[in-house]
């Protein structure tokens, strides 16, 4: 396990080279709610050594680095799309390759390590003789769920768009309140997941409180995984900034076509606790610019 850097909460790259040693076989970044991480060193890192990366992609689906999506290059990426995701087929999620023979041990591997019928499937045909080539997972989803995340995925745009510009509105409201520090990003390219708030001066359980007493759920992502019984006695590095964030981490209500009502709750709780008033909504406010193409069908803006 290795820290994070305290801009972006991504790998911090220079920590993760001292952790190598001879059994290392790849680099696993995480893209914290959508914001990249330091992708070129990670890759650099790697490439040092002679590693995989694996990049997970869980809360970025959507998210460009250099006007290139995550996924659509590098190594290898991994995405969710369960309920809570930007996008989600209600369980499941996808592994991308760069190549179709790690593609085939993939399938393989989802489907039993059963050979002929993972191929053949994809066909629509069934083979009676099969062989099973290695260790193997039921990890395939059923059509009908692959069905909701196709449907999904055609809306991406919609639904990335929207949580932009509610990921905007809180940045604006709170970037210049002290005690809080806002992500250190504009969205423009973020495919925001949660919108992650850091509360400084050990006020967190307040503002929660706060919150709670004004009907609003607030969240706390996520517990450090050294800091789970099974993996205390895991190897690890220096993790205090990891430890000191975790302390401050406070996600807000964020989800597709959120209603500017339910935004200027949010921001109204929070600006309250902080005995900051907003002259003007600021949700409301902002002036959105329309995506190429125009507005996608069913876009509100108010």
């Amino acid at each position: 396990m290795c820290d994070i850097r305290d801009d972006d909460l991504g790998i911090d790259v220079e920590k993760a080279e001292a952790l190598i040693s001879e059994r290392t076989k790849a680099i696993i970044p995480l893209h914290f709610a959508g914001i990249p991480c330091d992708q070129a060193g990670v890759y650099a890192l790697a490439k040092k050594h002679g590693l995989r990366v694996i990049e997970d992609a869980m809360h970025g689906f959507g998210t460009r680095i250099d006007g290139r999506r995550i996924g659509s290059y590098g190594d290898m990426c991994t995405f969710s799309f369960d309920p809570v995701k930007i996008i989600t087929s209600i369980d499941g999620g996808c592994v991308v390759l760069k190549s179709e023979e790690e593609a085939e041990h993939l399938q393989r591997m989802r489907f039993l390590g059963v050979n002929k019928e993972t191929s053949l499937r994809y066909k629509n045909k069934r083979a009676w003789d099969y062989d099973v080539l290695c260790d193997g997972f039921r990890y395939h989803m059923t059509n009908i769920i692959a069905s909701i995340g196709v449907s999904q995925i055609k809306r991406a745009e919609e639904f990335i768009a929207t949580r932009q510009a509610v990921c905007r509105a809180y940045s604006d409201a709170f970037s210049k309140i002290d005690g809080l520090r806002v992500p250190a990003t504009d969205f423009k390219d973020v495919s925001p997941f949660i919108y992650s708030l850091r509360v400084l001066g050990g006020q967190r359980e307040a503002i929660i409180a706060h919150m709670d007493a004004r009907g609003i759920d607030v969240g706390i992502h996520f517990i450090p995984v050294h800091k789970h019984t099974h993996f205390a006695n895991c190897k690890r590095g220096d993790m205090s900034v990891t430890d000191k964030v975790v302390e401050e981490v406070l996600t807000l209500p964020l989800h597709s076509r959120m209603v500017p009502a339910s935004v200027e709750r949010v921001i109204d709780g929070v600006t309250s606790f902080f005995g900051v008033s907003q002259a003007q909504p600021a949700y409301t406010r902002r002036s959105l610019k329309t995506p190429p193409g125009g507005l996608p069908s069913g876009f509100i803006v108010a």
